[in-house]
């Protein structure tokens, strides 16, 4: 903490705080390693904000957590606004740290099929949290939350730990050895001790490895230093890896290739202007024509109409999902799936919310 005795008007203090800011930033050098450091800085106003030294405080970590999210190494004043925005995510923050313990959290399964059959070829895990006063709440909400506070490797170990204990309960009731995805946050990717977790889950669970596949997205797996690395770690165990949301980010074909991967899921942007938006189709086309000799599964994600279906067919791409097939349902829904091995697809009536 810094406390400035007779402070200058607000932007001068302001001022001062970047001043701070860029000398943190200067580089320093330990054992011949350059290294840098970043801060987020929130200030508070006596006697505006507050009248006591702890009130002070606690305004400027309001207003440095407001700082934080917009992106870090910035500088925030308090305001009435901020927070109660503020109050509003240490609510939410407050509601995570008990919602596992208090089984809060809930997985759903989203059908993957072979568009030409409706054969369901496996099923995507997706986390919901029914919020005791929110409701229900999709990840977008908690998930960038969740890994500030430092929760998100005890979220994806519940999300494993459940999907895979689902999957080795279906089998046991006779419904098959079922495919289930999983996704994975970008610091659980990055995580060196990730391998270990996975590989004690399958144990503890019974889940053979060669069905569970961890699905990461573009943009996180090329946010470090060396994917292949992190890549391997995971492929070692037997897990498939799935490139999510492929086009919305900057992978290359050459790193598709060198990281093997195992399937590849283009983003629904690009299915939602299928079969008028012509560039839709003709982008389409290049990425099946481009992937046929990786080697690599192509899944095509947000299918809602038989007409998007019918194109993607056209075009060569055999597995989808998306809302024409089911939407996410719980898992007594999907046994019914499972029994029967294949949807009858039809628009506008999901199979189960």
């Amino acid at each position: 903490n810094v406390l400035i005795g007779s402070a200058p008007a607000d932007g001068q203090v302001s001022d001062l705080a970047r001043t701070v800011l860029r000398v943190v930033s200067e580089p320093v050098t330990y054992e011949g390693h350059e290294l840098s450091l970043s801060a987020s800085i929130g200030i508070s106003f006596f006697p505006r904000d507050a009248s006591d030294f702890d009130g002070l405080v606690a305004c400027a970590d309001v207003a440095m957590y407001e700082a934080k999210r917009r992106g870090r190494n910035n500088v925030q004043v308090f305001s009435t606004g901020t927070s109660a925005a503020a109050r509003t995510r240490q609510h939410v923050a407050n509601g995570l740290r008990q919602a596992i313990d208090q089984q809060q959290f809930q997985l759903c399964y989203l059908p993957q099929v072979e568009l030409a059959t409706g054969r369901v070829v496996g099923f995507e895990a997706l986390l919901r949290w029914h919020h005791p006063e929110l409701g229900w709440t999709a990840p977008p909400a908690f998930i960038p939350l969740a890994e500030e506070i430092g929760l998100s490797d005890a979220l994806s170990d519940w999300v494993l730990r459940t999907a895979c204990a689902q999957g080795a309960a279906w089998r046991a009731r006779g419904l098959g050895d079922i495919p289930i995805s999983v996704n994975l946050s970008p610091r659980s990717f990055w995580d060196r001790e990730l391998s270990g977790r996975i590989k004690g889950t399958l144990e503890e669970t019974g889940w053979p490895a060669s069905l569970l596949c961890l699905e990461i997205t573009e943009a996180a797996l090329m946010a470090g230093d060396d994917p292949q690395e992190a890549t391997d770690r995971i492929r070692a165990l037997g897990v498939r890896l799935a490139l999510d949301d492929f086009g919305v980010g900057y992978s290359s074909l050459g790193n598709l290739r060198r990281l093997s991967l195992d399937v590849l899921k283009f983003d629904r942007s690009f299915t939602s202007g299928i079969p008028t938006d012509a560039d839709d189709v003709a982008l389409i086309r290049t990425i099946l024509a481009l992937t046929r000799g990786l080697d690599v599964t192509v899944v095509a994600e947000g299918i809602e109409s038989a007409a998007q279906r019918d194109a993607l067919l056209a075009e060569g791409c055999r597995y989808g999902q998306g809302y024409l097939f089911g939407w996410p349902a719980a898992p007594e829904a999907c046994e019914g799936i499972l029994r029967a091995g294949r949807i009858q697809a039809a628009e506008g009536q999901p199979l189960s919310v």
